[in-house]
């Protein structure tokens, strides 16, 4: 844009515009400035590797593998730290809290450690960086929990709602995860007597399963219910996070198929299904579970997790999936694993938020995503209080079945215990 000299005011005159515009026309807008103010990030290396705007000066994220005795720990910072930054254990060897220009974070251990009094953590000196990893080497103790951590009933896939216990527990009633619907009688589930049918939530449509015609039943999802037991003055809810579902799924994958990489991809659409050219394919989506058991906890808080977190820590990348050509052999250290459309999306959400509480620099390896998936703990596989005495069959009270579907409750209490999902 070139800039000319203005006019005097009199040049002005014949056009009859008002002073104010006269002085805007005298007076035009300045060049703009030779020098742009720097970007305040503009010698990171990496976008992905900053910390968030929105987030704190620190991020501190701890993960404990049980098979080594280790904790480790992560700190990322704004700037690069100096002899001023600080990381202190607090007397009761249950949080740490890193100090850096002013600024504190604070996160509790996956495991208690054992100290007496405050302790200062000795940081790298050199070379200066943002990103901080701590090392900290579990020594076993006569009074400590790690050989509890250790026990045999966390090394079992814990999959809650199993049909023994259900059958255990009170005015136990099926709940639409969506709506808290209760699932009773016909009203509730909408059929229509073919196979493979949706089940679908009568008060908000949500689907729930699908008719499983071999099995003369109903193949309804754990992960769309939710349960309530008990009394209806003093009812008790249960309820979990998909991903604890999918992770679940894996585990009992991992145990009875016996590999750890699965190619995971929505049902694909029938003319994919039917099609016999290799460029029918579906997006989808290769899960390496490379470490199935670890405790974490993170400075970043999410809702309805409380730290430490028992989860499964995956690799995972984009694929495209499309049914074997005929002759194509199949993978013998791949599994080909279907899910509903919904918990693949969930699946995927699952994964890439769970890198927000990753530290950046260990968010991928060697060409994968880094990712973590909740699974379940000791303890929530119980719901509400069981009697050991009381072993009959009518635990079903809150669905209120008649004879033909009192079968029919067999029937679903019978999918609820399959597998994981199902």
């Amino acid at each position: 844009m070139s800039h000319h000299p203005a006019l005097p005011e009199s040049a002005y005159s014949a056009l009859g515009l008002p002073p104010s515009v006269v002085r805007i026309l005298m007076n035009p807008k300045p060049r703009p400035p030779s020098i742009s103010a720097p970007e305040l990030h503009q010698n990171a290396r990496d976008f992905e590797e900053r910390l968030p705007e929105n987030e704190s000066h620190i991020m501190l994220y701890a993960e404990l593998l049980l098979h080594i005795r280790t904790i480790t720990l992560f700190a990322s910072l704004r700037s690069h730290h100096t002899r001023e930054t600080k990381a202190r254990l607090d007397a009761d060897g249950n949080l740490i809290t890193v100090s850096h220009e002013g600024y504190k974070a604070t996160i509790r251990l996956p495991l208690k450690v054992e100290g007496k009094g405050d302790a200062a953590l000795e940081l790298p000196a050199q070379p200066p960086s943002k990103e901080l990893t701590l090392r900290l080497q579990m020594e076993e103790q006569e009074d400590s929990d790690m050989l509890g951590l250790m026990a045999e009933s966390r090394k079992a896939n814990i999959v809650p709602w199993d049909g023994v216990t259900l059958e255990k527990q009170e005015g136990v009633e099926l709940r639409c995860k969506n709506c808290e619907g209760v699932l009773v009688k016909r009203e509730v589930v909408s059929l229509n007597g073919q196979a493979d049918t949706p089940i679908l939530c009568k008060h908000c449509g949500q689907t729930l399963g699908k008719q499983d015609t071999p099995a003369d039943g109903w193949r309804i999802w754990k992960w769309c219910l939710s349960i309530s037991s008990g009394t209806s003055s003093s009812p008790s809810y249960s309820t979990y996070s998909v991903q604890k579902w999918i992770s679940a799924r894996l585990l009992y994958l991992i145990e009875n198929v016996g590999v750890r990489k699965f190619h995971i991809h929505p049902p694909p659409s029938p003319s994919i299904a039917t099609a016999s050219t290799p460029t029918a394919w579906t997006p989808s989506i290769l899960v390496w579970v490379f470490t199935p058991d670890l405790l974490f906890s993170s400075s970043i808080a999410r809702p309805h997790r409380t730290d430490p977190t028992r989860a499964v820590k995956c690799f995972f990348k984009k694929q495209a999936w499309a049914p074997l050509q005929p002759g194509e052999p199949e993978s013998a250290t791949i599994e080909d694993v279907e899910f509903p459309l919904e918990l693949y999306e969930e699946l995927q959400k699952s994964l890439y938020e769970s890198q927000n509480i990753i530290p950046a620099t260990a968010r991928k390896f060697q060409g994968w995503d880094v990712g973590l998936l909740e699974r379940f703990d000791v303890g929530e596989e119980v719901l509400g209080e069981q009697d050991e005495g009381d072993q009959g069959t009518e635990g079903m009270e809150g669905l209120g079945l008649g004879d033909d579907d009192e079968r029919r409750g067999r029937e679903v209490r019978r999918s609820l215990s399959q597998e994981s999902l199902d």
